[in-house]
């Protein structure tokens, strides 16, 4: 087995602009045992992150620690299962949180935080 080629300079200089997972290197047909292992964490990581409940009053309070007034509004999404089917109805504000927008004047949801349904 020969042992992996040394990385190009404009090699590590792409891994150095970007999160993406370039120049993995190769096993075979496969990616490295490494590479395979660290995106099959990140991986399930992402996935019990999509599944977690989302702390409203605690992201309120945090961001109010550091300065940053926010408040919270409801999308047009009733449930999780709704947004694990329908994510584009999560970006929409239902009416009520129209108005408070408006009316609290963010500015493009920054300094707000949104959450799924009431």
């Amino acid at each position: 087995m020969k042992p992996p080629a040394p990385s190009s300079r404009s090699m590590l200089d792409l891994r150095d602009l970007t999160p993406a997972r370039v120049g993995l290197g190769r096993a075979g047909a496969s990616m490295p045992t490494k590479a395979l292992l660290e995106f099959t964490l990140d991986h399930a990581r992402a996935r019990d992150a999509v599944h977690a409940a989302f702390d409203v009053p605690a992201m309120i309070s945090g961001l109010g620690g550091l300065g940053l007034a926010a408040f919270d509004v409801a999308s047009r999404v009733r449930d999780r299962k709704d947004y694990l089917r329908r994510p584009d109805l999560g970006r929409t504000l239902d009416p009520t949180g129209r108005r408070a927008n408006r009316d609290r004047s963010c500015l493009g949801g920054i300094g707000c935080t949104g959450r799924l349904g009431r």
